[in-house]
């Protein structure tokens, strides 16, 4: 048996019925996103030979868990902003949903994350179901303010008269 169908299979060589005093072999074959743990109670070899010796029925049970992914998040500044979660390890199947939060005077540019390519510039990243390590990073960047300037009463001039400034 396994502690959870969706996380992998085991398999009796040679079928499921043998003889008394016989060589039996069984597997223990993950899903993906899964690792193999052990059979409950005993070896923590996917692959487990043991001798029938006695006469009634034997169960082992598959222990299978999800395997565990590094993701990285981070801003291209922390100074222009913060995030709501933290690089570690995350387990396969997690479902992440990032948020930033940009300082006074920062915006979000976009977000970038690897192995896949692609931006968004929203708010919040939702991660549906992590199946490998990654990378999201947000990008922030400095709200532009429009500055403009003029001599009063007409007497003068100003070069340039407006010009975008970045907030600092």
């Amino acid at each position: 048996t396994r502690n959870n169908s969706s996380y992998g299979t085991v398999e009796v060589v040679g079928g499921a019925a043998h003889k008394y005093d016989s060589l039996v072999t069984i597997k223990a074959v993950p899903n993906p996103g899964y690792r193999f743990a052990n059979w409950e109670g005993s070896s923590s070899d996917a692959v487990y030979e043991f001798k029938i010796s006695s006469i009634h029925d034997t169960t082992f049970k598959a222990i299978f868990e999800p395997e565990d992914y590094h993701v990285t998040i981070q801003a291209n500044n922390p100074v222009m902003g913060s995030l709501n979660y933290a690089t570690g390890m995350y387990a396969y199947g997690t479902q992440l949903y990032i948020t930033a939060a940009p300082n006074p005077g920062y915006t979000i540019e976009g977000w970038e994350y690897q192995p896949s390519a692609g931006t968004s510039a929203t708010v919040a990243y939702n991660v549906q179901a992590l199946d490998h390590d990654t990378v999201f990073q947000v990008n922030f960047k400095p709200i532009q303010y429009m500055v403009t300037t003029y001599v009063a009463d007409g007497d003068g001039s100003v070069s340039p008269s407006a010009s975008p400034v970045d907030y600092q």
